[in-house]
């Protein structure tokens, strides 16, 4: 029974990193790579069309491998947190202990991307420096 339903989150899962590509603000690399996780939990054909993919297939490789995040990977992640984050914190009509929140959360995130070891190269030698 499982397993139809990791196959079904992995679907959904990369649908909706397909449309992140071109929807801001829709986290595709988190999709992707839980999208990997579903498949490799509910079918190895699946998985293995991701992981061979030639769009998303490097980048899941480097994190089921090594645990690695492409520094340019993280920059831009940062970068669109602290973008995403900016508009509710200035715009929004909510109680400061809700932005402060979701600042928290935020740096949460950032905290954690900025904490898993990165290649400055495209094949280079893992970085530990942060």
């Amino acid at each position: 029974m499982t397993r139809p339903l990791f196959i079904v989150c992995g679907c959904l899962s990369i649908t909706v990193a397909i449309v992140g590509i071109f929807v801001p603000l829709i986290p595709t690399t988190p999709l992707v790579l839980l999208s990997a996780y579903c498949f490799s939990r509910g079918s190895k054909r699946l998985h293995e069309w991701l992981t061979s993919h030639p769009l998303f297939g490097k980048s899941i490789r480097d994190w089921e491998q090594e645990r690695v995040i492409p520094l340019g990977a993280k920059i831009m992640a940062t970068v669109m947190i602290a973008a995403s984050l900016s508009y509710p914190i200035l715009y929004w009509n909510r109680p400061v202990w809700i932005k402060i929140m979701m600042g928290l959360g935020c740096a949460a995130v950032i905290a954690y991307i900025w904490s898993c070891p990165h290649r400055t190269l495209k094949r280079g030698p893992l970085r530990e420096d942060r």
